[in-house]
């Protein structure tokens, strides 16, 4: 026992100073981690009790690391050598406690321990330098110096991995040489050339105001500062798991779930189209539903009454977890704020009396809330039909338009919500690496257009693809970076665009939407068959987009049967010649999880390929001189592995007495790259964090192209009679060799 107690009196002469040093560098670097995690928790009671949070995490993290380092140091005391025993303990309980905390953060065990080793190694190096830096050289010993060239030359590597294995920032992401429009633009009319897409404010003066339960404990906006106090919504029929630390949090259990919201309103004479915006998923005590003020005031200002709400409640917390119908749950309270909306347009005495538009409404969402805003559009019909009677709501509000921003498209009830004469529009960011594949693309395909007797309303959809922009900064508060890391140096942010940019897009083309579905303003139509006839106030950087309505004529969209030879429209033929490879498949995304889409994937190698379209003659009947051929066309992701050259090929029309024209696509516009995203910048680590789904990867999407048919002329130059095109084909003569994926070929403008 005397023995036991000499030693730990001793216990501090066990560590040269050297070795103290390497140790105080070690804890330096990993208390750096743990203030870096706790800036990525919140409170939700302000900046001051998020400040608190932070040092405890700090305090009681390295409280824990330093309880395991000084039990190992003990333990290690007891041995007949004498052994660096802080520096041993420091490194035990650093690897003993930090893997498992990377793991939390979508990292694999195996990463988690290579990025534990990295930072330790920086650490105790950058300790040594410490060391010699404040050591005088005079006074160093040979052996000492012997000692300072190891960790130098480590060092020196490490700094070399640095550099060149990818831990570096990104460069820019080079923007491609500039596209011409399609001659349906640049032969349009004039209308066309002064086309401004609505990011202005508008012409009405806008009033906010906020409405809730007036007893929101968190958020005085919704409590006792609310301008107007709902009724709460009673959800327990189907949220069963509502933890106890959420009720204690919050003040409130799934039976008396408030129906919080901020407006802003038109001053004017209405009623106006209503659009409500649903945030997704975040934490739940980083409140969400401000985050989208800027569409809210320019909205209002463009006379839509405009209300974001506030589903805070149904988002992640690291304490308290999610729901596990948080889906649903997001979708039904859309249904409960239109259904509260909707009794005070009634009520005389209430500031919206007779002022909403209920046969115009629109819905915003963004990630989770995407897709609840397709699941709320349809939400009684899709719950039925799983047999979900306890979910049901009993209301249905006809929802005109719904815009999804960077949505999720998770099956629910082992069905796909669908969407069927509904306006829909969705945006996607290729840096987004939290709703890391284009989702939305999936849902896009599944809304469909069926006019009937009683709807013959116009309907339509479209899809925009922007390179650099990413999840989080759609909203204001949610930021560059859209996953948790250990520490933010891993995320690649250089390459994604300023919020400022990726709203401008977002306001553009979501005000756009909104009055061309709401209002009727065709006018905009054409920015979304064509992102350049506004690329001159759209920020530089590349853009794919898509567009159908319920007027275009569907002539193959690959989904009719297993035939590779008959079409979506009867009467009709598909055949190839000369080809490499051809067949109609499923469509894979960038993690090689299916598009749940069919299309054609035609290749060719050095040899002039066709991929033909017999059109019936009663089809062509129906042509005029402002027809357009339309059709989606992506490039294949394989692509880029091999290299991307640029490609291009011909499309030729056959008249009915056999006469050929063929026209260039590049003539109307260009093919573009498939689009990489560098979501990381450490290559050594990159397989390791979310399974490898953020390693650099591509994603092939569709844009879509509008071929005026007009625009072929015989070899005198004169015009031909559209009336008589009897084939359309894809002549594959240009590049010699290239793979392309072939989707929705259509007639417009009949």
């Amino acid at each position: 026992m005397n023995r036991f107690k000499k030693r730990l009196g001793k216990l501090r002469e066990h560590d040269p100073k050297l070795l103290i040093a390497a140790f105080i560098g070690l804890h330096a670097v990993f208390l750096c981690i743990w203030l870096e995690t706790g800036l990525t928790l919140f409170t939700g009671l302000g900046r001051i009790a998020d400040f608190v949070l932070l040092i405890a995490v700090a305090a009681v993290g390295n409280l824990l690391v330093f309880v395991i380092m000084f039990i190992v140091s003990f333990l290690l005391v007891l041995l007949p050598w004498k052994l660096p025993v802080y520096f041993i303990g420091s490194i035990v309980s650093i690897f003993a406690v930090f893997p498992q905390l990377f793991t939390y953060s979508n990292m694999s065990w195996s990463g988690a321990f290579i990025l534990t080793a990295t930072l330790a190694i920086f650490g105790i190096l950058g300790g040594c330098l410490f060391y010699f830096v404040i050591l005088p050289i005079k006074r160093m010993a040979p052996r000492t110096l012997t000692l300072m060239l190891g960790p130098l030359m480590l060092l020196a590597l490490s700094l070399g991995f640095i550099y060149y294995g990818g831990l570096q920032a990104n460069g820019a992401v080079p923007v491609l040489s500039e596209l011409q429009p399609t001659e349906t633009v640049s032969d349009a009319s004039e209308m066309e050339d002064r086309l401004v897409p609505p990011v202005a404010q508008g012409s009405y003066p806008v009033q906010t105001f906020t409405y809730g339960s007036g007893t929101d404990a968190r958020r005085s906006e919704f409590g006792r500062h609310a301008d107007w106090i709902s009724q709460t919504a009673d959800a327990s029929s189907f949220i069963k798991d509502w933890s106890r630390l959420r009720t204690v949090y919050w003040g409130f259990d799934e039976t008396r779930l408030p129906v919080n919201g901020r407006v802003w309103m038109p001053e004017g004479e209405g009623p106006f189209p209503l659009v409500l915006i649903i945030h997704g998923n975040h934490n739940m005590e980083d409140f969400s539903d401000d985050g989208y003020a800027y569409l809210g005031e320019l909205l209002a200002s463009r006379g839509f009454i405009t209300v974001s709400i506030d589903e805070n409640f149904a988002n992640y917390s690291a304490v308290s977890g999610i729901p596990s119908e948080d889906y649903a749950l997001r979708a039904w309270m859309i249904i409960k704020h239109l259904k509260q909306l909707d009794e005070w347009s009634d009520d005389p005495e209430h500031r919206l009396y007779n002022t909403i538009n209920f046969d115009e409404i629109g819905l915003i969402g963004h990630s989770r809330g995407g897709q609840a805003a397709v699941l709320a559009a349809g939400f009684d019909d899709f719950y039925e039909q799983a047999s979900r009677k306890e979910v049901l709501t009993g209301i249905q509000y006809p929802i005109k338009t719904v815009v999804a921003i960077a949505p999720t498209d998770k099956k629910l009830e082992n069905n796909f919500p669908e969407l069927k004469n509904i306006n829909y529009f969705v945006i996607q960011g290729a840096y987004d690496s939290d709703v890391n594949t284009f989702d939305g693309d999936r849902q896009y395909d599944r809304v469909s257009f069926e006019p009937s007797e009683a709807d013959q309303d116009f309907y339509m959809k479209a899809s925009l693809y922007v390179e650099q922009a990413n999840h989080g900064q759609f909203n204001t508060s949610w930021g560059k970076h859209d996953i948790k890391l250990p520490f933010r140096m891993l995320m690649n942010t250089k390459s994604i665009m300023a919020g400022e940019e990726q709203r401008l897009i977002a306001k553009a083309y979501i005000a756009a939407f909104l009055e061309a579905t709401l209002y009727g303003r065709k006018e905009y139509i054409p920015m979304f068959k064509d992102w350049q006839t506004i690329g001159d106030i759209l920020p530089p950087t590349n853009y794919l987009s898509r567009y159908d309505d319920s007027e275009m004529l569907p002539l193959a969209d690959y989904e009719e049967d297993e035939n590779q030879e008959t079409t979506t429209l009867r009467k009709g033929s598909l055949a190839a010649k000369n080809l490499a490879e051809w067949g109609e498949e499923t469509k894979r995304n960038r993690v090689d999880g299916s598009r749940l889409n069919r299309a054609v994937r035609l290749s060719w190698e050095h040899s002039q390929g066709r991929y033909s379209l017999e059109i019936p003659k009663s089809t062509a009947l129906r042509l005029n001189n402002a027809s357009e051929f339309a059709f989606s066309l992506a490039r294949d992701s394989g692509a880029v592995s091999e290299g991307q050259e640029e490609l291009d090929f011909s499309i030729q029309v056959t008249m009915k007495d056999g006469t050929s024209i063929k026209r260039l696509l590049s003539d109307f516009k260009a093919i573009q790259p498939v689009l990489v995203s560098h979501f990381l910048n450490v290559k050594l680590l990159e397989p390791f964090i979310r399974n490898g789904k953020l390693t650099p990867s591509a994603e092939s999407v569709y844009q879509d192209f509008f071929i005026p048919l007009n625009a072929f002329k015989r070899e005198d130059g004169r015009t031909v009679d559209i009336t008589e095109i009897r084939r359309i084909e894809f002549v594959f003569d240009q590049t010699p060799s290239g793979t392309v994926w072939l989707d929705d070929i259509r007639l417009d403008q009949l």
